[in-house]
């Protein structure tokens, strides 16, 4: 992949917005098995794993080595055990969601899913979700946007791999121990179907709890509401006010203004994080100092 030309050579946003809505209607049958199977509870949306080389994204296990996968940029829809693809692919090209929702009901049906766990409700809500018979997927007549939609991904998932591997090397001003990244292995993203943001998150090493100075950095696509294309850097569990302050973004328009290489990018994002990181765990542990503490020193409730 040539270094930023997936970032370049696309200049019809109208259309990659256009192939945006089809994935990520698509990523919601993926959404809805792991809110329904896998997730502890149904008030986050449950982060899923993309495979940049095989060009997937997959839930976690939602019952015994069984998960479900989607395929860019085809679009198609297949159940894994133990990781391998089942013979059974749905693709859904002229199918509309209640066709998808029926192959779905008759697949866990076949694997002794309890069909009455299964929900279509999701814990945000999005203007473009298809719903009924009316509208159908159509991945086909979208080929060309659909591809390009999944080279920026691509692109994105090579850069983004390269700020977890500099926050991992180089984070030690002062012997400060380097951030948890999650997830752990180097290679790893996952991908958040409310917004079809793709990355990683990291915190501050701490004794102050798994969700202290956390920030999402991550590749956003935008949306129809005229919000860009991009990369976030965006803390987590924050008042949207201060986060905005706090955070950084660089979007796609900048990228082609600049015509910024990868490894320009890549060194201005984990730059960026290094700062972000560190004025969140100022802020959460300016807060813990001044709260109640538990027996175990930690913020009480």
């Amino acid at each position: 992949m040539n270094n930023s030309a997936s970032f370049m050579n696309f200049n019809d946003l109208t259309e990659l917005g256009i192939a945006r809505v089809q994935a990520q209607n698509a990523l919601q049958w993926l959404a809805r098995m792991a809110l329904s199977y896998a997730s502890a509870g149904h008030d986050v949306a449950p982060p899923l794993l993309w495979n940049s080389a095989a060009r997937t994204i997959t839930t976690p296990e939602v019952t015994a080595a069984i998960s479900l996968q989607l395929s860019l940029p085809d679009l198609g829809l297949q159940f894994l055990h133990g990781g391998k693809p089942s013979p059974h692919l749905l693709e859904i090209d002229g199918k509309s969601s209640t066709e998808i929702e029926a192959w779905l009901l008759v697949e866990m049906l076949h694997r002794d899913f309890d069909r009455d766990k299964f929900s279509k409700q999701l814990p945000y809500s999005w203007k473009d979700l298809m719903s009924g018979d009316e509208v159908k997927y159509a991945p086909q007549a979208l080929a060309d946007s659909l591809y390009s939609f999944t080279q920026w991904l691509q692109a994105a998932a090579l850069i983004l791999v390269d700020v977890k591997r500099e926050l991992s090397a180089s984070f030690g001003e002062n012997d400060a121990p380097p951030p948890i990244l999650w997830p752990a292995a180097q290679s790893d993203l996952v991908c958040w179907p409310d917004r079809f943001d793709t990355g990683f998150l990291a915190r501050v090493a701490s004794d102050l709890g798994a969700g202290v100075g956390s920030i999402k950095i991550a590749f956003t696509f935008g949306d129809n509401d005229g919000s860009p294309a991009g990369f976030l850097i965006r803390p987590e569990n924050f008042d949207p006010r201060q986060a905005e302050l706090i955070g950084g973004f660089l979007t796609m328009s900048s990228i082609r203004r600049h015509r910024m290489s990868f490894g320009h990018i890549a060194a201005y994002l984990a730059t960026k994080a290094k700062h972000v990181l560190d004025a969140v765990s100022k802020v959460h542990l300016s807060a813990w100092r001044v709260a109640d503490v538990d027996e175990h020193g930690r913020p009480g409730m």
